[in-house]
């Protein structure tokens, strides 16, 4: 029966639960504490009482201020202030000193332990220190009294530089002069001396009085130290006079190729257009029509219908004209022999200053006459640096210089020179190229050829010059292949 009413109750939902709730109060009323401590059973009445006490003496206290400020509840006691720690601060404190049992914490004493380590003193905690009143007010009050004189300096001299400046004769300099002020021409006045230092050598008492005015009167009656005089002419070093140096001019900025160029079809093309304005406005003539053979009837019209023989005789000695002045600038600009054979072999050095190429060749027969005199002659020609080793076994031409000179020579070398070899040498792998590249100095400052009776005398040599690891390289047969534009080199 009880678990029907139950269920019921359940799922007539909290609005029954509630009535049944207000009934049970109805027939069970709330008991009081006095009849509460009845229902108890008597073993916790000692309990409970203990815990009742506890919980009446945690209760807050209503706490008011009297007149004094001092604090009390409402019967008027006095009240003491709680401290950080109350009666119920579960934090674990340290033990007092005697509570710690005797010899509980010694350390047992040994030969490498310092008592004296155990009472030495801390270092003091560092104290808050505040500043007295108005210290620091005064100072800022300092401050701005001295900022404020400084500043009243400064416009005082401005103004007085100002009035300088209006009462004294406006003097235009020059561009390499410097005016001096009136202090400056003082003391170069005070710095003369009375007598110069190179006079003061020759000059008994080193005084100008020891020389007569008068030029006219013999000179062995001045009284001068005529021993150290001599025939030789002592040129004293030049002094700077006070005229700074003027500033140096501005450098011209250094364009590419590209830059250059669009200057100057920029620069042209406003040239032809301000021509072409001053044509418009009638301050030039127009020019006369260019005409040619494809454009006769376009400009002459019926004048060329008319007479076409005539017309035609007349255009080609127009193109004639014109073809002759065009030459004519081409000749004017153009180089005489010995200016040209300058600007090229300036080309040369300067490219191979600049990015300079090594290349190593080795040759493995070099007997004839003719090919040793073409290697030495053209070397000089492309103006390259190096040497022409030669041997009874290996040959070997080190050369440097720059891209365009080395492409020349090391065509040469490799195809164009017939080396004259017997039947049965190969002429065509007679010689190679054991290495091609840069490197950081030049081998030689010229071209010049050397004879060895053996290789060991080549490479000792060579080792005097530190180029010894290129021999060793000819020698152990490397073959490197020839970069036609030596773009990409080891």
């Amino acid at each position: 029966m009880s678990f029907s009413r139950k269920s019921g109750a359940a799922s007539r939902g909290s609005t029954g639960s509630n009535k049944v709730r207000k009934r049970s109060r109805d027939v069970y009323p709330d008991p009081e504490p006095d009849d509460l401590t009845e229902l108890l059973p008597s073993t916790h009445m000692d309990h409970i009482a203990a815990k009742l006490k506890k919980v009446a003496q945690n209760r807050p206290i209503k706490a008011f201020l009297d007149d004094s400020g001092r604090l009390v509840d409402e019967n008027g006691t006095l009240l003491e202030p709680e401290t950080g720690k109350g009666k119920n601060d579960t934090r674990r404190q340290p033990p007092k000193k005697e509570e710690i049992e005797p010899g509980l914490y010694d350390k047992p004493k040994s030969a490498y332990f310092d008592e004296s380590l155990v009472h030495m003193k801390g270092k003091d905690r560092k104290r808050m220190i505040f500043g007295e009143t108005g210290k620091y007010t005064e100072q800022g009050e300092k401050m701005r009294k001295l900022m404020d004189a400084r500043k009243e300096f400064k416009e005082k001299r401005k103004a007085a530089d100002a009035d300088l400046k209006m009462s004294a004769p406006q003097i235009q300099p020059s561009e390499t002069a410097v005016v001096l002020t009136e202090e400056q021409l003082q003391s170069d006045i005070t710095d003369v001396p009375d007598t110069e230092w190179w006079d003061a050598s020759i000059l008994l008492t080193k005084s100008y009085s020891d020389v007569r005015d008068d030029l006219t009167s013999d000179a062995l009656q001045w009284r001068l130290k005529f021993k150290v005089l001599t025939h030789y002419i002592e040129h004293p070093v030049p002094i700077e006079g006070p005229n700074s140096a003027a500033a140096p001019e501005p450098q011209a900025l250094i364009l590419t190729k590209k830059e250059a160029k669009k200057i100057r079809t920029r620069t042209r093309v406003e040239r032809e257009k301000d021509k072409q304005e001053q044509i418009a406005m009638g301050l030039l003539a127009p020019p006369p029509p260019k005409v040619k053979i494809s454009n006769i009837m376009k400009v002459m019209g019926k004048e060329a219908v008319q007479d076409p023989t005539t017309i035609e005789r007349f255009v080609r000695t127009q193109m004639a004209e014109r073809m002759g002045r065009h030459e004519a600038r081409n000749q004017e600009r153009k180089l005489d022999p010995d200016a040209k054979r300058r600007k090229i072999i300036g080309k040369m050095t300067r490219e191979a200053n600049e990015d300079p190429v090594s290349s190593i060749y080795r040759i493995n027969a070099l007997h004839s006459a003719r090919a040793i005199w073409k290697i030495i002659e053209n070397a000089k020609q492309l103006h390259l640096t190096g040497m022409l080793i030669r041997t009874n076994g290996v040959n070997l031409v080190m050369i440097d210089g720059g891209r365009k000179p080395t492409r020349k020579f090391s065509r040469l070398l490799l195809h164009r020179i017939d080396y004259e070899l017997a039947e049965n040498e190969d002429n065509k792998n007679n010689a190679c190229c054991v290495w091609q590249g840069y490197s950081e100095r030049k081998m030689q400052k010229e071209f010049k050829s050397l004879t060895f009776t053996d290789g060991l005398k080549a490479k000792k040599y060579l080792d005097t010059l530190g180029s010894g690891h290129y021999w060793d390289m000819a020698v152990s047969g490397r073959e490197q292949k020839v970069e036609d534009d030596c773009d990409e080199l080891v």
